[in-house]
């Protein structure tokens, strides 16, 4: 969640709209950090 709220801070600072540029990268980020977490639980649980 900090990842989001200084992404967002950065995003606003730099004068992009935020529904094209800081929105979509945080989505981008939540996906493959939760993938990455999802691969890690599988194979702790076939371990």
């Amino acid at each position: 969640m900090w990842v989001a709220y200084f992404a967002a801070i950065l995003g606003d600072r730099l004068g992009p709209d935020p529904d094209n540029v800081t929105v979509p990268t945080i989505t981008t980020l939540a996906d493959i950090l939760s993938t990455l977490f999802v691969v890690l639980v599988a194979r702790l649980m076939v371990s």
